[in-house]
């Protein structure tokens, strides 16, 4: 059985200059991403991770770190959709695929859910509209889409928030990497 190195993982993202600095050649994801962490580079950390975990999982990661940041007071489209996620992780079919990006749509993909419900879409399937020939997604959409929804929930509100939330953030992760945190 091959194990997967870090450095390949990397491969599938732009890690940054001082990421690269502290990648070892022979670095198994989970020590790399914990000097990642410990370094505070935060954004590299979550593409790895990202990257790293199966796709229902990373964007089950995405949903409870989105969630944790709006609080109860998710605005509506942005609930829909995060919603619309949650039923995906749990019943990954295409009907609920699809209506989680068309609800992303609606709530823009500037944020947190938007960025859910494009990386629920681009995670099987195909992209093109129903019923037409198929077209299967970028093969790194959907990683991308989930580390752009973490970082863009370490900022919700407000940048200073970030400090605080990516380790929380990088916790959940680990959970739910673990099978500590599992979806209904």
């Amino acid at each position: 059985m091959s194990v997967t190195r870090a450095a390949d993982v990397c491969k599938n993202f732009e890690l940054s200059e001082e990421g690269q600095a502290i990648l070892k050649p022979d670095d198994l994801p989970r020590p790399f991403l914990d000097r990642l962490i410990a370094a505070k580079h935060y954004v590299d950390a979550a593409h790895l991770a990202a990257h790293a975990l199966p796709r229902r999982e990373a964007i089950w990661w995405a949903c409870v770190s989105a969630r944790m940041s709006y609080g109860a007071a998710a605005p509506p489209k942005q609930a829909a959709v995060l919603d619309a996620a949650d039923a995906w992780v749990a019943q990954p079919t295409d009907e609920k695929r699809r209506a989680a990006f068309k609800l992303a749509e609606a709530a823009e993909f500037g944020n947190p859910a938007g960025q859910i419900g494009m990386a629920v879409f681009f995670s099987s399937g195909s992209i093109a509209p129903a019923g037409q020939a198929e077209l299967p997604p970028p093969p790194n959409m959907c990683a991308n889409s989930v580390a752009n929804a973490v970082i863009l929930s370490a900022v919700l509100g407000d940048a200073k928030n970030a400090a605080t939330r990516y380790p929380q953030f990088f916790t959940l992760g680990l959970e739910v990497a673990n099978g500590k945190n599992r979806w209904k």
